[in-house]
């Protein structure tokens, strides 16, 4: 298995084991075989023929149709990656859905042939491969460096440190904003609570790097955020972004704004946000932080943020 293939299996793993991202983003999920399936992708003659334990018993047919349920999984898993690297509500997604759809019908064309399916499966998945390929942006590792380079934090690590080793687990969570900037973020290994984001702009350009301690999990009520401004410009338009991801942080991510109301309220939270300025001549955090303002205007869904 190469390295692109271990890659998408990471990223399946991670969609498959967060429903809530799925039912809170985009229609269409994975065939569920049995009365839990209830969406489109469950009915048909395709989902029924790879459902069907009854049909072909032979070792031949019984592979083919774990194949096909298989990558039923896979196109279910890219589907929603790419999904989550487009803006949400935009006209690239609405196309994307409306694609999705419309290989669902091809693959009910083939009716209960599993060799038929299979094809198609394979066909959409490298298709979605490949609007991935377009869509994704490396991480602009030399930038952070460049930005942090020379700051310490309170704690007397190196913030280009701190900030790498809470983005070093790949693959990445992403989220693409309605403005075009997108938001990426991790977590240092074996310290879910020291994380790592970076919000860049739609040219994947840096706009700010931001590193959050005792957050995540913590329902708001603890933990403290430095949000570091290169050259100390678009605050304003930065703060509600890194507001909403706190606020999905604190509540462990994937949330369903329909069950969860509350959490996805613009409510101020009980965790300490500074501003550092990193055009700041001093490169001390100590000397450069400000207090973020309490009051600010409402950002992105917290349910845009999943991994």
């Amino acid at each position: 298995m190469g390295k692109k293939e271990i890659r998408w299996l990471l990223v399946w793993s991670s969609l498959l084991c967060s429903p809530f991202a799925w039912a809170a983003s985009v229609p269409f999920d994975k065939i569920q075989c049995g009365w839990l399936g209830q969406g489109r992708e469950n009915q048909g003659p395709a989902a029924k023929a790879i459902c069907n334990k009854s049909g072909d018993k032979t070792p031949a047919g019984e592979k083919l149709r774990i194949e096909a349920l298989r990558n039923d999984m896979y196109v279910a898993g890219a589907y929603h990656y790419v999904a989550s690297l487009l803006p949400q509500g935009s006209p690239q997604q609405k196309a994307l859905i409306e694609a999705q759809a419309r290989y669902y019908d091809e693959r009910d064309a083939c009716g209960q042939d599993l060799k038929c399916i299979l094809r198609v499966e394979k066909e959409r998945h490298q298709q979605l491969h490949r609007q991935r390929d377009a869509l994704e942006q490396p991480l602009p590792v030399k930038a952070i460096v460049r930005v942090s380079q020379g700051w310490t934090t309170p704690e007397g690590e190196s913030l280009t440190q701190r900030l790498l080793e809470g983005l070093g687990l790949q693959p990445l969570p992403r989220v693409t904003l309605d403005d075009g900037r997108s938001v990426v973020w991790g977590f240092v290994p074996h310290a879910a609570i020291l994380q790592s984001m970076v919000v860049l702009s739609p040219k994947a350009q840096v706009e700010a790097l931001v590193t959050a301690d005792d957050v995540y999990m913590g329902e708001g009520k603890s933990g403290n955020v430095r949000v570091y401004l290169p050259d100390g410009q678009n605050r304003d338009q930065i703060l509600p972004i890194v507001q909403s991801w706190v606020a999905a942080s604190a509540a462990g991510f994937n949330v369903d704004c329909r069950k969860d109301q509350a959490v996805c309220r613009p409510v101020p939270l009980k965790v300490a946000v500074e501003i550092v300025n990193l055009s700041c001549k001093a490169k001390s955090v100590r000397a450069c932080a400000q207090r973020a303002p309490s009051t600010l205007t409402p950002g992105p869904s917290v349910a845009l943020f999943t991994q």
